[in-house]
């Protein structure tokens, strides 16, 4: 029995490790709303979970590449309201308000983070309110892949196979421009080597209680 529970223990941190594959880089996008507009403040890379997309909300947020394809959108909501802190010296001692301004409070910036996929190919972050840009933001320093059909420096087959083609194909790879390297691409390896070694185990615990209950059996 206590085997099993082993076999179990070990799968399940294989099946962790699988569910901790799906961390990789995101682009960490901060939000500011102030004066009755939002806008995008800064755009930084980041490690994390890959989040889930969401299908309801007033806003949209867009990831486009380099040739103007939607790489990603979601949607969400920003409902910062009215910040403000009134001055101490509107008050009295008693916590009652004695003066009280011509003017609205100016309204203080809120910021809110917004955490979506990286794409090596994406180029903008466009916002939008019921189907129009309000403002969008340049990603395109991020970028591995810049889709002008020429492999530079960094790109390569398997990241940039728009770009970096195989010999007899629609352009050629130049070898000089991928550090003499030809890639191939593995595709999501990962998750049939888990899925692998998952397997494996499970034929070991069970080729172990296999070998135990034939032995009692034996024995009696």
């Amino acid at each position: 029995m206590r085997k099993v529970i082993l076999c179990l223990a070990i799968v399940l941190i294989f099946v962790s490790l699988a569910m901790a594959a799906e961390e990789g880089e995101l682009y960490g996008i901060t939000l500011i709303f102030g004066e009755d507009k939002m806008s995008i403040s800064s755009v930084d890379i980041v490690e994390g979970f890959v989040p889930e997309t969401v299908d309801e909300g007033q806003y949209t947020l867009r990831v486009v590449g380099f040739s103007d394809e939607l790489l990603f959108e979601t949607r969400f909501d920003f409902n910062p309201g009215v910040s403000f802190s009134a001055p101490p010296t509107w008050f009295d001692e008693e916590g009652n308000q004695i003066y009280i301004p011509d003017t609205s409070p100016p309204v203080i910036n809120v910021s809110k983070i917004l955490f979506v996929p990286y794409f090596v190919n994406g180029a903008e972050v466009e916002i939008l309110e019921f189907d129009v840009i309000i403002t969008s933001f340049d990603i395109s320093e991020f970028a591995v892949c810049n889709q002008n059909g020429e492999c530079e420096s960094g790109e390569t087959l398997e990241i940039c196979p728009d770009d970096c083609v195989l010999e007899g194909e629609v352009g050629i790879l130049d070898e000089e421009d991928v550090g003499g390297e030809l890639e191939v691409v593995h595709g999501n390896w990962i998750y049939l080597i888990v899925g692998i070694v998952i397997f494996l185990v499970l034929a070991v615990c069970f080729l172990i209680f296999w070998i135990k209950r034939k032995r009692s059996a034996r024995n009696r």
